[in-house]
């Protein structure tokens, strides 16, 4: 027979030492048994305390299996050995002050107990339970213990669960022209102020070099040519004959990672760019445009996920007709610059780079006020910020093209110590990062389980997947002209495949036409005064491969696809980017018209089917039913026949309610409407089911 007892009376027994409780049944009991002396209670969302440990030791000395959602460990090991070791550290939720009070979370180990009040906005407490078993001495603020104090909160926040929140701060067309690596030209003390705080990786990639599909992988966690997403953009329209415009559909399983978030409970903003090929379905974001902000969530308590685009550094904010350009001085020096070799040095390239780095100083103040609010709102030591460009910088032969100067682009992690990071502020990585990476990235942090068909890996924590040996590019159509190139990126080398070598490289796109470069460029070429490394992106054709060394060769002038000393590189990465383009199954190889036939057959856009409103009990076939009357609590389910389709649903009135990600039954207790729309992504948007239920 098996005999427990526990009670909540502080150990004020006998047989615990207290001399004043007489207590000899206990104590005799407590002779014949394992007695534990630290047996913590614990609220039930905390766990690795004693009491949350009874029940799977119970079903252990049973032998029957404990349920997997039990948050207890068996002590079988310590009743049959006392002396075992338990290094479990126990957790208690405490209410200060009552019901009107704050709460505190206290972590007790052998040696320590740490207290946060009020999320530590109210006070902390460290007391060294050896020395001071009466806690009397509180330590926190002591310097001397405050390695203690960071290491303690880190494990009282796991033991917790506690969600961190996250920060994206984007901008566009950007290489990593920052002081943080190594450039001495541009003036960004806030973002280098940050690299110093964060983990810097200097061979970060994105998976092509112009928005549109650059965004639609970043957001997906899956390449741009899998989606059906490649071409730049689904939606031109500008020339008849072409195909579009469409919205490319991606598989029925897949989802914006965000989404997975909103069912795992955070609170997701974007200000505000979208740009994401397959349309922007309404179940990504609980707060979309130009105000969303993590300041706008109800509850102050809900984690969040919010991104930040920046959009002053964009290619057109540097176009002698931008608006922005108007009566605005350049600062930077364009004699201090050093033009790269493959543009023609004169006044007007000078002037617009000098343009960009203008901009890139104003993008760092704008990202210095988003770090700001995070300060003034008391959470920056409980957010993790990423910041990133969508690619590369946005001037000719950088833009659009697949070289470094299009695809290699800055990445900084910020992931304080507070909220259990294992990163090392100031530190640099150099090893090679896709940009389907940050999906796979966020949700592993967020403590959210990823999809398996995500095709980027985890770069930091306890799930971090060891690097690759490639990271893969691809370029298509680009507005009006069509192409179709494939890169692979090692360490060293850069191998690009053009498709189309009888295409020159500066192709007719009339948006980029309205640079200043490139106007520079094309009269130059026209007047035939293009030499050396200026003259080779106004070639008619291409090689259908090129090769660079990218150690030797930083900007990409010199191929060495032909020369025999790299020909088994060449071999190698040219069987990389084949079998990449095979397990990815890219759209690339499948004619526009085609592909778009089968997204939109005839040419039409699909429409998500309407849902259907149904109690969960009923054995009727679905039915849309404007009103159900219940007699009690009752669940109901939202079901819609489009296969991959994203549900969302309220119960508030009017034409902009706030939509809630549907994930699972919704019990309805009493009298209330129910409304319920949904989204397959690229097609239209369901019509709106509406349901009243009323009590019988």
């Amino acid at each position: 027979m098996l005999l427990i007892m526990a009670d909540d009376l502080n150990n004020d027994l006998g047989t615990y030492g207290h001399p004043l409780v007489k207590s000899p049944n206990l104590d005799r009991l407590a002779a014949r048994g394992v007695r534990f002396d630290r047996a913590y209670t614990q609220f039930p969302l905390s766990r690795l305390v004693e009491f949350l440990d009874l029940y799977p030791t119970l079903a252990d000395l049973a032998r029957l299996s404990a349920p997997a959602i039990l948050q207890g460990r068996s002590l079988t090991p310590l009743l049959k050995d006392p002396q075992a070791t338990w290094d479990h550290p126990a957790v208690t939720q405490v209410l200060r002050g009552g019901a009107a009070g704050y709460m505190g979370y206290s972590i007790r180990t052998e040696k320590w107990r740490f207290t946060e009040w009020d999320g530590g906005k109210s006070g902390t407490e460290l007391y060294d339970e050896a020395g001071d078993p009466g806690e009397v001495r509180n330590l926190a603020m002591d310097p001397t213990y405050g390695p203690v104090v960071a290491d303690m909160r880190i494990l009282l926040r796991r033991a917790r669960g506690v969600h961190p929140n996250i920060v994206w701060i984007s901008n566009e067309d950007m290489s990593p022209r920052l002081g943080a690596y190594g450039d001495s030209i541009t003036r960004t003390p806030v973002l280098d102020r940050l690299a110093r705080e964060s983990v810097r990786y200097v061979n970060a990639f994105t998976t092509a070099p112009v928005c549109a599909p650059s965004r639609a992988a970043i957001i997906t966690g899956m390449y741009q040519t899998t989606l059906g997403a490649q071409h730049m953009r689904t939606t031109e329209d500008t020339v008849p004959e072409l195909p579009g415009p469409y919205l490319a559909v991606p598989p029925f399983y897949v989802k914006a990672f965000p989404e997975y978030l909103r069912a795992a409970g955070y609170f997701t903003s974007n200000r505000s760019k979208t740009d994401y090929q397959f349309g922007v379905p309404f179940t990504i974001w609980d707060d979309l445009g130009p105000n969303a902000h993590w300041r706008n969530r109800a509850d102050r308590s809900q984690p969040f996920f919010s991104v930040f685009n920046i959009e002053v550094t964009h290619e057109s904010q540097i176009f002698p007709s931008s608006p922005a350009r108007k009566g605005k001085k350049l600062v930077t020096d364009p004699a201090a610059l050093q033009v790269p070799p493959y543009y023609p040095d004169t006044p007007a390239v000078r002037e617009e780079l000098a343009r960009m780095y203008d901009n890139i100083a104003d993008m760092d103040g704008q990202v210095g006020e988003i770090l700001k609010q995070l300060a003034e709102d008391g959470l920056a030591d409980d957010t993790i910020v990423f910041y990133w460009s969508d690619h590369g910088d946005g001037v000719p032969r950088a833009k659009r093209s697949l070289y470094d100067s299009g695809l290699r682009v800055p990445l900084m992690i910020r992931w304080p110590k507070a909220i259990g990071s294992t990163l090392t502020p100031g530190s640099v990585r150099d090893e090679l990062v896709s940009f389907i990476d940050l999906a796979p990235t966020v949700l592993a942090l967020a403590g959210v389980a990823a999809p398996t068909h995500l095709q980027g890996r985890v770069l930091v924590g306890p799930k971090a997947a060891p690097p690759p040996e490639f990271v893969f590019a691809a370029r298509d159509r680009m507005d009006i002209e069509y192409d179709m190139m494939r890169s692979a990126r090692d360490a060293r080398f850069l191998y690009i495949r053009n498709f189309e070598p009888e295409l020159p490289y500066a192709g007719h796109i009339t948006y980029r036409n309205q640079s200043a470069i490139m106007q520079e460029w094309l009269r130059l070429q026209a007047e035939r005064k293009l030499t050396g490394p200026a003259a080779l992106w106004m070639r008619t054709a291409r090689p259908a491969e090129e090769l660079y060394d990218t150690n030797a060769d930083p900007h990409q002038i010199r191929n060495l696809s032909a020369e025999p000393a790299h020909r088994a590189t060449l071999e190698r990465m040219r069987g990389a980017v084949t079998d990449w383009m095979t397990r990815a199954r890219d759209e690339g190889l499948v004619n526009e018209p085609e592909m778009i036939q089968r997204m939109w057959p005839g040419g039409v856009q699909p429409e998500t089917a309407q849902p259907y409103i149904v109690p969960r009990r009923t054995t009727d076939a679905p039915a849309r039913q404007a009103s159900l009357t219940i007699e009690g609590p009752t669940e109901v389910v939202i079901y819609v026949p489009t296969q991959g389709a994203s549900i969302g649903y309220t119960s508030e009135e009017g034409p902009t309610p706030k939509w809630r990600l549907y994930t699972g039954p919704i019990l309805v207790e009493g009298p209330m409407t129910l409304r319920a729309k949904a989204i397959r992504y690229g097609y239209k948007e369901s019509a709106e089911t509406r349901v009243t239920f009323t009590k019988s």
